[in-house]
This record gives C-alpha cells, sequence and structure tokens, in this order.
C-alpha cells in the first residue's frame, strides 16, 4: 500500500511539472508573438499558406499581435495575371484566442475600406456589399451602411454569416445574379 501511495505521489508530481511547463511554453509563445520578430514569423509561415488555396495572391506588410488585436498592414490581392485587385492600408481584427481554436474571427473595423469600393466604381465592375453578421457583432443595417461608404442606390447591401454555408451560398448567388444582370454582352 505505502508503494502504491509513492507511486501516485511521484506520477502526480510529473504531472503537475509537466503541466506547468506546457504553461510556461505557452506563455512564452505568447509574449513573443506580440514581439515585431513574432509578428514577422507568424507572416513569413502563414502567407505562403494563404496563397496556396488562392488562385492569386496575397501580400502582407506588416503582422503585429497584441493580446486580442491583430493588425495587418498594407494588405494587396493580386489577381492570376498580376494585377492588383484591392488593397487596404490597414485591418484591425479584434479576437478571442479561445474563439480563433474554434474557428471564429471577428473582424470589428476595417480603415480604409473605400479603396476596395472605388476600385470597383473606377472600372465600372459590379460588386455588391456584403455586412457579415455573427454572435456578438454590432448591427449596422444596410441602408447606415450604405449611407456611410457613400453607395448609389442600384449597389446592393446584403447580410450574411459566413460561417453558415447557406447563407455564404445565397451571397454568392446573390452577387452572381447581379453582375450578370449588370454587365452589357459583348458583340462579337
Amino acid at each position: 500500500m505505502r508503494r502504491l501511495a509513492k507511486v501516485a505521489r511521484i506520477a502526480a508530481k510529473v504531472v503537475l511539472v509537466t503541466l506547468a511547463a506546457l504553461v510556461l511554453l505557452v506563455g512564452v509563445t505568447w509574449t513573443f508573438l506580440q514581439t515585431r520578430q513574432g509578428g514577422e514569423l507568424v507572416r513569413r509561415l502563414a502567407l505562403p499558406r494563404v496563397n496556396a488555396a488562392l488562385a492569386g495572391r496575397l501580400t502582407l506588410g506588416q503582422l503585429a499581435f497584441g493580446g486580442d488585436r491583430l493588425t495587418l498592414e498594407n494588405v494587396a490581392l493580386y489577381d492570376p495575371e498580376s494585377r492588383l485587385v484591392a488593397h487596404v492600408a490597414r485591418i484591425d481584427v479584434g479576437f478571442s484566442p479561445l474563439a480563433l481554436l474554434r474557428r471564429h474571427v471577428d473582424v470589428r473595423r476595417l480603415e480604409d475600406s473605400f479603396a476596395a469600393v472605388d476600385f470597383f466604381e473606377a472600372r465600372h465592375l459590379p460588386f455588391l456589399i456584403a455586412i457579415n453578421e455573427f454572435d456578438g457583432a454590432p448591427r449596422h443595417p444596410a441602408h447606415a451602411v450604405r449611407k456611410a461608404l457613400a453607395l448609389r442606390d442600384n449597389i446592393p447591401v446584403i447580410t450574411v454569416d459566413a460561417r453558415d454555408r447557406h447563407s455564404a451560398k445565397a451571397a454568392l448567388i446573390a452577387i452572381t445574379e447581379y453582375a450578370l444582370n449588370s454587365l452589357t454582352p459583348v458583340r462579337g
């Protein structure tokens, strides 16, 4: 019986030391990620994986991590022919690390979002605005978003929950139908 109790104490100590080491490792990693070098490491590791999933290419000038905030600076999206599609000077993303593990990212503010609207308008390309509505996010009515972005009345503003397959599918159908109805046929 004494031997069994001694083995149990040793096992408990091993488990506690292992748990303490794990907590220390997580803390050190978390702290490192909040440094400039940590942000650069994440950018170097994540960007190739993102670009492998895209037909075009995404560039990112800087990534900064600050606890529950992620800041992306100088973000540019290029099509497969290397033509610039969109550029955003700064994107601030608020998130909870636990929510991130559940694949939920909460984008609260996009500064300089007018660049994307200007891009499509300048080229007379059809586009719509999709308001991503998700749990805990502030709700903005379509007319308020239209006014804030100074959109013409013919530009659709829809709501979507990008996490929901059916909602995302409906948004894709809406932009496709809008584009097909907006574009003039090419005469050959």
